[in-house]
């Protein structure tokens, strides 16, 4: 089996060290100053496709041509379907498997969908993502309460989350360019452990963040390691779409749909490890989509072969 030996991969996984040391020094010294989420959030999604830059000598145009950023006509059924996957059709399980597990079964620490009844709280989000600047007590919409709130909200909500998603593109390219772009033409494993690489890396990139609280609160260590399985997962389902669409430009999008989704308003988080938001929940939710991608494609094979048979 090949390893992945190659001097640009070393090279650039020690810039991303490198940075995301620096990251950790000022997000843990800059919390008395300032929000590190807004001052190294945004900026920090940039730094895998900074380090891919530097690797390759800042030839851009190179770069940008072997990650393949448009669409071409052929995949576009792949494409809008991996949209659709994403943007609705995984909140949605992940809705559904919230409901079943802590309402139906009565587990509120994997997270609750809210009843029409309950006030939804909007300053656990502030808190989870660190952005206590806001206003302490924001105004929940009108179409977020009573009746309304899924009748109406749900579909404004993820219709909003993936305009959200769209704008959030340059940033999710960031990213991309080095885990989908850069890392998976460089790393010379069977797919398998090559996506288990990625995701590891990806994971773990995450943890200036996480020791300060994002997404996983008050478990440090543990939400490494849940952000690493969840990364793992993501990198399954993000590489079966570049592969499927040709085009580095749909698991990006895929990235900013999931960063911006709005649905979260609708649950009560319970752990954080195991909830909704980049927890247990989210991980099986995933999985379930790569199932039923799987199912679908197996079944369109077969129904080919029986057509080419006949």
């Amino acid at each position: 089996m090949n390893t992945p030996n190659n001097n640009k991969l070393y090279y650039y996984l020690i810039l991303l060290l490198v940075f995301a040391i620096l990251a950790g020094v000022i997000c843990w010294y800059g919390q008395p100053y300032f929000n590190p989420i807004y001052f190294v959030g945004a900026p920090y999604m940039l730094i895998p496709l900074l380090s891919v830059c530097i690797v390759e000598n800042w030839k851009i145009k190179k770069i940008f041509s072997g990650f393949q950023l448009k669409i071409k006509k052929e995949y576009m059924g792949q494409t809008l379907k991996y949209i659709f996957y994403t943007g609705i059709l995984l909140l949605l399980l992940v809705f559904m498997i919230t409901f079943i597990v802590g309402n139906m079964c009565n587990l509120p620490v994997f997270g609750r969908v809210l009843g029409i009844h309950e006030a939804i709280d909007m300053n656990q989000f502030i808190e989870l993502m660190k952005a206590s600047e806001l206003a302490a007590d924001p105004v929940v919409p009108s179409y977020l309460s009573g009746s309304n709130r899924f009748l109406v909200g749900l579909p404004v909500m993820l219709l909003t989350g993936m305009l959200a998603g769209f704008v959030n593109i340059p940033f999710a390219l960031g990213e991309e360019a080095g885990w989908r772009g850069f890392m998976e033409n460089n790393i010379h494993l069977p797919k398998r452990e090559k996506y288990v690489f990625i995701g590891t890396v990806w994971g773990v990139w995450h943890t200036p963040l996480i020791l300060i609280g994002f997404n996983y609160g008050e478990y440090n260590l543990l939400g490494i390691l849940m952000m690493v399985i969840a990364c793992i997962s993501l990198s399954f389902y993000f590489s079966q779409a570049l592969h499927r669409t040709h085009s580095l430009l749909v698991p990006t999008i895929m990235h900013g749909l999931i960063n911006a989704s709005l649905i979260f308003v609708f649950f009560k988080l319970g752990n954080p490890l195991l909830g909704p938001r980049m927890g247990l929940i989210f991980v099986l939710a995933v999985w379930t989509i790569l199932l039923i991608d799987y199912l679908i494609k197996k079944d369109a094979d077969r129904k080919s072969g029986g057509l080419e048979c006949e």
